[in-house]
Parts: structure tokens; sequence; C-alpha cells
């Protein structure tokens, strides 16, 4: 019988994949995108976003992002032997093909200088993220609406809202943060991240999407960046430097998952719960983030995840996840609300929490 040429490939790939001396070929693919932005032009109407591949293509971009194009209109490659001149962004040079040491690479691009702005980010104090996470079918894959919101004038505002969907949950997950004994996590998705990127005179802004593809063997999520208009006045700015990344929590719900699921959340909590006693309170609210991705109505993941971001300075983002607990009435939920009145890591929010209904 003679294969199409769709079905060798399918065989080759299979044949790769599964032949022992040729297992690492297939490891090296976990990979993704890492994207910042580096500069704004003059007028702020165009970013340049440094844009780092990983996995079997290692790959160092410069994209130009213009106001109101989510796709890039053109990039620079920077391992190419002519960095500053604008390319189509395809096709770029593979960092592991070329023959000079790792430090000679370079990490900047002579066109920087048409984009003089020093970028900034929106404070994460005043970002949140939610993400649904219903489960399709018996594939396992999970058709995703995330939102995003800015706090303006004591309120939520959504400015972004995009639907995707993810693969089928990790069956051994390791995490960033936890020691290599800890048994792995069976059913986790790893936590999405969000980061606003407003341009200098704060009307618009690239949202960022990043953070961890649940698809077993793909690896990251790949970074994405759209454009998205922002309240009037000015939001609390950081420095790249010192921004912390929001992440997307999904919904209270009031329906708990599987047994062999909520194991696996209260797993993965007490580690987290670990990392959190180890005052690394960035690491651990990804690691909460990610309990509430198995599990959304575990109130413990959900109230320790408040308390997490409560310890980075983050008081609105924490203040509506015990919110959430307030509307839920469980009991579970009820417990939390009390221990948060004398609870150290919610001491900055002890004054409001009286008012909480």
């Amino acid at each position: 019988m003679s294969l199409t040429p769709a079905c060798y490939a399918v065989a080759l790939f299979l044949a790769i994949c599964i032949a022992p001396n040729f297992a690492n070929a297939c490891a090296c693919c976990d990979g993704g995108n890492q994207r910042e932005v580096v500069g704004w032009s003059e007028s702020g109407r165009s970013a340049l976003v440094r844009s780092r591949g990983t996995g079997c293509s290692d790959t160092l971009v410069f994209e130009i992002m213009r106001q109101s194009q989510n796709e890039p209109v053109g990039c620079f490659d920077a391992y190419s032997e002519t960095p500053s001149r604008r390319i189509a962004c395809t096709g770029f040079v593979n960092g592991f093909d070329r023959d000079d040491e790792e430090g000679d690479r370079p990490t900047t691009t002579p066109r920087q200088r048409a984009y003089p702005q020093v970028p900034d980010e929106i404070a994460a104090s005043h970002v949140r993220a939610t993400i649904d996470i219903p489960i399709e079918g018996e594939t396992g894959r999970r058709s995703t609406t995330l939102r995003v919101y800015v706090f303006k004038d004591g309120e939520w505002l959504p400015v972004f809202s995009r639907s995707f969907v993810l693969g089928r949950p990790e069956q051994d997950v390791t995490f960033e943060g936890l020691s290599a004994d800890d048994e792995t996590v069976v059913g986790a998705a790893l936590s999405l991240s969000v980061r606003l990127w407003p341009n200098p005179d704060g009307r618009r802004a690239l949202v960022e999407i990043g953070g961890q593809d649940a698809d077993p063997g793909m690896g990251f999520f790949p970074d994405e960046m759209f454009w998205v208009s922002l309240p009037e006045n000015s939001l609390p700015r950081v420095s790249p430097e010192t921004a912390q990344p929001s992440y997307a929590t999904p919904p209270m719900s009031t329906e708990r998952a599987g047994r062999v699921e909520r194991v696996a959340a209260h797993r993965l909590n007490m580690r987290a719960l670990r990392v959190h006693r180890s005052r690394h309170f960035s690491r651990a609210a990804g690691l909460f983030t990610a309990a509430l991705y198995i599990d959304p109505a575990d109130a413990v993941a959900r109230y320790n995840l408040a308390c997490a971001l409560a310890q980075m300075g983050q008081l609105e983002p924490a203040l509506a996840l015990l919110q959430e607990l307030a509307n839920s009435d469980c009991s579970r939920c009820r417990e939390r609300l009390r221990r948060a009145r004398v609870d150290q890591d919610l001491r900055a929010l002890r004054p409001r929490l009286g008012a909480m209904h």
C-alpha cells in the first residue's frame, strides 16, 4: 500500500518521536515565545517588541506592532547578517545554526534607536484577568474565554476579551519552585498570566497573554499581544524590572470537581503553601492559580491566592477573590473569611473586610 504525502509526514513524525535514538529530537521542541515591549516610537503609535523563540527554534526577533494591528507589520532578525534591515516576519535565522559562541550573539539591534521612548507596565495591583475553562468532550480540550479588567475609580472596567482553546491537561506536571522530590500533579493546567504595556499617552496598550500551554509536549503557551483601549486618565505604572504578573483565575464555581481532580488540587495547594511560606509569593500565586484550574470551587486555594496577592501588594485583585468567597456563601468560604480577619497575610485589607458582603 502506498502512502499519501500527508500520511508519510505523520508516519515520519511518529517514527522520530518513538525511536529511542531520536527521543531528544522531540523533546527539544518543548518551547514557545517570550515577548516584551522594549521601546515606543516618538508618536507612541508603534511599539518595538522583543520576541525570543525557544525550543527547536532559537530565534531573537524585534517585531513592529503598529496601533490597532494585532499582527506585526515588520520585523528585524537579530541573528541575521543585517539585523537593522526590516523584513517580513517569517523565515528567521535559527540561533542554533550559528557558529559563534552564546556570548557573541546579539541582544539588540540599532533599529531600536527609532523607538526611543522607554516602556513601562500597568501595575498588577490594578489589573485582573479571569478565565473560563469548561471541559469539552472526551479529548479534554478546553474552550476558554479570557477577560482582562483594569481598576479605575473604585470599579473593575473590562478592556479585553478573547476566546481560544487550551490543550489537554498534562498528566505528569512539575512546577517551578517545587523540589525534584515532590510528586508530580496529575491533570494540572499551568497558569496563564497577563501584562499590560501602555503607550506613552496612556490611551492604548498592548495586552500580553503568556504562561504555559497545557497540551503535553507543547511547552510554553505562545505569548501573544493585542491592542486594547484604556480608560481616560492615568493608571499606575511600574518599570518592567519590578513588574509582577497578573494571573488569570477562573470564577468561583458552585460545583466541585471529581475526586481525582480534588485530590490533585489539594496536593498542589499544599506544595504552593510551602513556596508561599518561603516568601516566594509570585511563584506561589502561580501555583495556587494552577490548583484553581483543576478545581475552580476550591475555596482554600482561592483564599490562599488572595493571601499571596496581598503580600505582593495586589490588594484590589486579592479583595476581588475574597468577595467571590463571600458571594458563594459556602461553609468553607465562611470559615476562610472569618480567618481573613486575623490572618497576617491580609492585614493590609483588614479595614475593608468588615464591609464585605
